[in-house]
């Protein structure tokens, strides 16, 4: 009898220990699958601000394209040049003006 119960108790504390190591494995699991949402869920949150960026970049893309943004830059320097051609005139004929009554003055 003294054998079925040290047997029992042997029996029983290599199933204590078992459910012990259950229990250890499972916490570690939970651990890592925890960490493992926490992933997923950073995951999601990029690739939702990736979707938005590109939503965005289209919008930008389809009301102001790379080409339009060049004949916009062409279209002020072209201004911009007109307008230094106009002063440069204006300067030449007040010159010219300037000459010509400091001309006349001198024959008075």
């Amino acid at each position: 009898m003294k054998e079925i119960d040290d047997f029992t108790k042997l029996i029983l504390n290599e199933l204590e220990r078992n459910r012990n190591a259950i229990d250890k494995l499972k916490a570690d699991i939970d651990l890592k699958f925890e960490g493992l949402r926490r992933d997923i869920a950073k995951v999601h949150t990029t690739e939702k601000e990736i979707q938005d960026i590109k939503v965005w970049q289209k919008e930008v893309t389809e009301t102001w394209s790379p080409r339009q943004m060049k004949e916009a830059k062409d279209e002020l320097y072209e201004q911009k040049n007109k307008w230094s051609k106009a002063i440069g005139l204006l300067i030449a004929i007040e010159l010219v003006v300037g000459f010509i009554i400091s001309w006349i003055l001198k024959q008075i």
